[in-house]
Formats: structure tokens, sequence, C-alpha cells
């Protein structure tokens, strides 16, 4: 199976993105919840595409 990996490569691009910005100002609240909440979707993005991987490779729970 091909999992489509787009979705998590713009997330993890994202937050790269917000975390160079936040190295730069360390003091701006507002980009440290910017980038507390890319994290938040980026794990998120990351366990529903692991659960798709999953339920493609194992067997279901009819096939026991």
């Amino acid at each position: 199976m091909e999992l489509n990996l787009s979705s998590f490569e713009k997330a993890i691009s994202s937050l790269e993105a917000i975390i160079k910005r936040y190295q730069n100002e360390k003091e701006d609240d507002a980009v440290r919840d910017s980038m507390i909440k890319r994290f938040e979707y980026c794990y998120e993005t990351s366990h529903k595409i692991l659960r798709r991987f999953l339920e493609s490779v194992l067997p279901s729970k009819e096939n026991w």
C-alpha cells in the first residue's frame, strides 16, 4: 500500500518554519503558542498516518 504523506510533509515543513522564527523571536508568546499548535498538528497527522498503515497491513478482526 502506498501512503500519501504529503499532508505530513506539509505539517513538518510548517513546524520547521515556526521553529526557526521562534529561535529569532524568543520572547514572543504568540510565536511560541503557534509552535506548540503546529507540533500538536504534526503529532495528530503522524498518528492518523500510522493508523492507516497499520490497518492496511494487519488482519482485521473479522479474519481472526
